[in-house]
């Protein structure tokens, strides 16, 4: 991690990316600022990119998760007589989530962080959003849907460096051998008429590695799905095109992102080809703010092809979750 620069007043020869790392509590060097227009803002008013804002959020402690996407979460009920204690009262929540979300259950109870429909014909009113680890002292978001949105606000206002120009974003294209695949986003650029497939993966896990250093780490399990998307933009590379992998990481305790080898040997192997093809590898973090009911970018993060963790990790996802899983595979919540 970088560490926090201080000075007394911000100014002199401190550019403004710099300054923009120190308001962050950082240094960002793996990272660039939102493209400004006109006159540029005080020094002092620059605030830390706000992605995501929720409408509602509902704290709740997580109790346990099960078929997959639902889980049972403890609310909290106030009572109408001021006087009275607060109760609390249980309610099953959807958990939009298809992987086993290792490392991030195994503190249960834990805090959570639940968003609330609008829609009143939705079976389950509530869904998981983030998850509190105590023992990180970190948030988690488990909204896997989540990251796309996150991501395509970061190319609309430009903020992840590594990408060609564009000037146009378009999402959910087909592409590959008759259309049979689709990419997360397609950027193009009008005048050179270039453009470049991105493919967007939701981080959630996290290990040490032999140096101490919190790596974000991607899949957190085996994933055929993931296989076949790194192939897909591999192909792309490989014809003349261009294509690039954006890893969303949705926790803010990690220094560098590496594909997890110990998950899916098939899949980091595949990452590192895909780079040598020439594949563009980006990692970006985001941060929780739960006081703000908000989403934050922290910035870029570089990628580690190669790395060793501390012996005595284990990353596998626990026995009675895949229990779970069998037990729940196709039972999709309905409304949710």
């Amino acid at each position: 991690m970088y560490p926090l620069l201080k000075h007394p007043v911000y100014g002199g020869r401190v550019t403004l990316r710099t300054a923009y790392g120190i308001l962050c509590g950082r240094a960002m060097r793996h990272t660039s600022v939102v493209q400004l227009t006109g006159a540029k803002p005080a020094l002092g008013s620059i605030e830390p990119a706000s992605l995501l804002t929720y409408e509602t959020m509902v704290p709740a402690r997580l109790l346990r998760r099960y078929k997959r996407f639902l889980g049972d979460v403890e609310l909290r009920v106030d009572a109408q007589d001021e006087d009275a204690a607060p109760s609390t009262t249980q309610a099953v929540i959807h958990v939009p989530n298809t992987g086993p979300m290792t490392g991030l259950l195994d503190e249960l109870p834990s805090r959570v962080a639940l968003s609330l429909s609008a829609n009143l014909k939705r079976k389950y009113a509530h869904s998981l959003e983030w998850i509190h680890l105590q023992k990180e002292a970190v948030w988690v978001g488990v909204h896997s849907a989540r990251a796309n949105a996150m991501a395509k606000e970061l190319l609309s206002t430009h903020c992840l460096t590594g990408l060609p120009d564009y000037d146009n974003i378009t999402p959910e294209v087909r592409f590959g051998r008759n259309g049979a695949s689709r990419v997360d986003f397609l950027l193009q650029h009008s005048k050179s008429n270039t453009q470049c497939h991105v493919e967007v993966k939701s981080v959630t896990l996290a290990a040490t590695s032999e140096a101490g250093d919190r790596l974000a780490l991607f899949p957190d399990t085996v994933s055929t799905r993931a296989q076949r998307h790194v192939s897909e933009l591999m192909a792309v590379a490989r014809a003349g095109g261009q294509a690039a992998l954006l890893f969303l990481v949705q926790r803010s305790d990690c220094v560098a992102f590496a594909p997890c080898h110990e998950c899916d040997p098939v899949y980091a192997e595949g990452v590192v080809a895909a780079a040598a093809a020439g594949v563009r590898l980006l990692a970006a973090a985001v941060a929780f703010d739960p006081g703000a009911g908000c989403v934050r970018y922290c910035g870029q993060l570089p990628v580690l092809l190669q790395y060793q963790l501390r012996d005595g990790q284990t990353l596998r996802a626990p026995a009675a979750l895949s229990r779970q899983k069998l037990a729940g595979a196709g039972k999709r919540p309905r409304k949710a």
